[in-house]
Parts: C-alpha cells; sequence; structure tokens
C-alpha cells in the first residue's frame, strides 16, 4: 500500500501478486491491488480482484465502495448505486460512500438525494474536503451561491492544508515523485481558488 500511495505502481503490483500467492485467501490484497488496476484504468482486471475481495469477504466494506466507483466510471450506474447502497448498509458511519453516492445522483440529476448525501458525509466527517467541495458545486447548480461559496471555502481551505501538509512532508523526506505530485495539487488548488473567489 505504501508503494501504491508513494506513486510506485509497478512496485505495488508486484507486492499484491506476492501476496495473493502467498495467501490466495487475503481479500485485502486482492482489494488493493484492483485499486491498482483502477488506477492504471484497466477495468476488467480491477472487477475481478472487487469481485473475488467480495466473495472471499461479504462484508468487506472498502471493497464494495471501490467497485462501486469502477461501476461509475463504467457508467454502469445501477451497480454502482447498489454497492453504495451495500456499502451503507454495513457500515452507516463511512462518510466517503455518502459522499460517492451524492457524486452519482449529481450525475443522475437527482440533487435531492444528492445534497442529503453530502450532507450526511459532512454530518459523519466534518473536515471532509472533496464532500464540502461537491456539495458547494451542488449548490452552484441551485443558484445558491451563498451557500456554494461557503462550502467551496471549507472544501479548499481543507484541501489546500491536506496538500502543503504533503509538501511539507515529500520535501522533508527528499522523494521527488511525492514533492512534484504535491506542488501540481498545490497549483491545482490555488487555480480553483482563483477561478471561484476572485
Amino acid at each position: 500500500l505504501s508503494y501504491h500511495r508513494q506513486g510506485e505502481i509497478q512496485k505495488a503490483l508486484a507486492d499484491y501478486n506476492k501476496a495473493i500467492k502467498l495467501n490466495p485467501g487475503y481479500a485485502i490484497a486482492y482489494n488493493n491491488r484492483g485499486f491498482v488496476y483502477y488506477t492504471l484504468k484497466d477495468y476488467t482486471k480491477a472487477l475481478a480482484d472487487y469481485n473475488k475481495a467480495i466473495e472471499l469477504n461479504p462484508g468487506y466494506v472498502a471493497a464494495y465502495n471501490n467497485r462501486g466507483l469502477l461501476y461509475k466510471a463504467l457508467k454502469d450506474y445501477t451497480k454502482a448505486l447498489a454497492d453504495y447502497n451495500k456499502t451503507i448498509a454495513l457500515n452507516p458511519g463511512f462518510a466517503e460512500s455518502y459522499n460517492n453516492r451524492g457524486s452519482l445522483y449529481f450525475i443522475l440529476k437527482d440533487y435531492t438525494k444528492a445534497l442529503a448525501d453530502y450532507k450526511k458525509a459532512i454530518e459523519l466527517k466534518p473536515e471532509f474536503a472533496e464532500a464540502h467541495i461537491n456539495r458547494g458545486s451542488l449548490y452552484y447548480r441551485l443558484s445558491k451561491f451563498s451557500l456554494a461559496v461557503e462550502d467551496l471555502r471549507k472544501g479548499t481551505g481543507q484541501g489546500v492544508r491536506e496538500i502543503l501538509s504533503k509538501l511539507r512532508g515529500a520535501y522533508k523526506s527528499g522523494n521527488a515523485r511525492e514533492l512534484v505530485s504535491a506542488v501540481e495539487n498545490y497549483q491545482a488548488a490555488y487555480l480553483f481558488f482563483l477561478n471561484y473567489f476572485l
């Protein structure tokens, strides 16, 4: 997992392959390898790994959530919604699933349900930058501009703090890839701020 977080995808993939070879019943390794394949846009292999993780552990919340993200990317919204619903049924306190389901409802233009899910995600995790940004975008779509600005400020403020923290960590560790990634994220957040607030 640490290789994946550091952007060393091929090393992460090799480690997950070894873990699965050593323990073919290790659901976490299948889920994590599935996420690597998802990152590489190899959706067929990602789906196979998520399905295997769920087969091995039918209550595995992260695998359902990740498979939901995959189905959403494939525009199979019915299956994505089913996986997000399953995730929430298994763990009603998992803010990320409410946010992901809210994003799906946003795509489907069911703004009432999207708003309810974003609110629940933020209630569960008040500093959840992505949920604030998503809800702010929805408020903007609904012409509720003052609410949009409030949420977008909270979201981008949290996001910028996270990015700056990663930037400092990458600089201290000397990891060039992490440093480049953190700088790019900071630049994107800065441009986002300029576009929305100035």
